[in-house]
């Protein structure tokens, strides 16, 4: 166990070491030992960090919103006269937060249902801060999918891929609003991972319905 710790430590501080000495050989001439010139450290670094994932990030960001949501809580409605000696509760607004994307230019958001169903008050906020309440909702419970409408035009849409294209280990990358405006910043969050498997289907349990 001590030598293989001390092969990954050693192995560590040459790297390092390599790269300090190859970061100072650009550094001191910013040319190559033939004399021609190179893209200096800063630049190259930046090139290498500019990847298709921070590239698809930068395309897809723009068109994926905040959706947020107000569910109005009524009073209860007593039958017995005796509770009209007392004041009635107040109306309570209990907020919903949740994600979604443009679909299309004219102003439809696909998010999920249960974000949206059931709420007196929705609407979208876009990453440049740009707010628009929502004028008219369509819901599929079945898919958990809703279509939101706002008024606007020219908006950017996420071009949709084929899933049945999808391979097993290419990069999936995940963009979403989990903490709304709370932040008080309305730009998406981003992880990313792997495609772990494809055609899964998940056998049902006795008596269940197969998803």
């Amino acid at each position: 166990m001590l030598r293989m710790l001390s092969t990954f430590l050693l192995g560590t501080l040459l790297g390092i070491a390599g790269f300090l000495l190859v970061q100072g050989w650009f550094d001191s001439a910013g040319t190559a030992p033939s004399g021609e010139a190179l893209d200096t450290p800063q630049e190259s670094i930046q090139d290498s960090r500019n990847n298709a994932i921070v590239r698809a990030i930068g395309k897809v960001s723009p068109a994926v919103v905040s959706i947020n949501t107000a569910f109005v809580e009524e009073p209860p409605n007593y039958l017995d006269p005796f509770f009209d000696l007392f004041p009635s509760a107040e109306v309570k607004k209990i907020p919903g937060i949740g994600s979604g994307f443009v679909i299309r230019e004219d102003g439809y958001v696909l998010t999920n249902s249960h974000v949206v169903e059931g709420a007196q008050e929705i609407f979208v906020t876009f990453p440049d801060g740009q707010r628009f309440d929502v004028i008219d909702v369509l819901i599929d419970r079945q898919l958990d999918l809703a279509v939101l409408q706002i008024d606007a035009e020219g908006l950017p849409v996420i071009e949709r891929g084929n899933s049945d294209n999808i391979i097993i280990g290419e990069w999936a990358i995940a963009l979403g609003n989990p903490f709304g405006l709370r932040f008080d910043d309305p730009k998406p969050t981003v992880t990313v991972g792997v495609i772990s498997a494809i055609d899964r289907v998940v056998r049902p349990q006795e008596d269940q319905p197969a998803y």
